[in-house]
């Protein structure tokens, strides 16, 4: 049995020196600030080209925003998420592996609605998961992407 070890972030801007190569994304470092509570903090994301150094030390990546943001919107049309993950695409080469968390719209019993919670209707539903792009079973060289989106 394989045992591969990875993350579930790769772009962190805080391992420049340790996992990616100083001053090499410098110009394509976005940064966000957010503010919990009383408290602000600075996030510094790298640009999607990274991921080519992150898989020169991890095989896999886990990709857990899929979890908020599904790769469809609901008139089935691609979202932002799924052309990020496109882009990865560019950027990987054959080892190299993506696991995507599962949308909370198939797994989550209930969902944040406003300032508290609400069933959801669409938890575990074949039909949901479809929608969202995954097939009831993988199918041997089948290219996921090829059937989503045009761009």
């Amino acid at each position: 049995m394989d045992l591969f070890l990875g993350m579930a972030s790769d772009r962190y801007a805080g391992w420049i020196g340790q996992i990616y190569s100083e001053g090499r994304y410098e110009k394509g470092i976005t940064r966000r600030s957010h503010k919990v509570g009383d408290k602000t903090f600075s996030e510094e994301t790298l640009p999607v080209e990274s991921v080519t150094e992150y898989f020169e030390h991890f095989p896999p990546l886990e990709i857990d925003y899929t979890f908020y943001r599904p790769l469809l919107d609901s008139s089935g049309n691609p979202t932002q998420n799924f052309h990020v993950l496109k882009s990865y695409r560019q950027h990987m080469k054959k080892g190299d592996l993506l696991l995507l968390k599962v949308s909370q719209v198939i797994i989550a019993r209930k969902l944040r609605r406003g300032a508290g919670l609400a069933e959801n209707d669409t938890y575990l539903l074949p039909q949901t998961c479809c929608f969202y792009g995954l097939p009831y079973r993988a199918e041997e060289g089948r290219d996921p992407w090829a059937s989503m989106g045009s761009g």
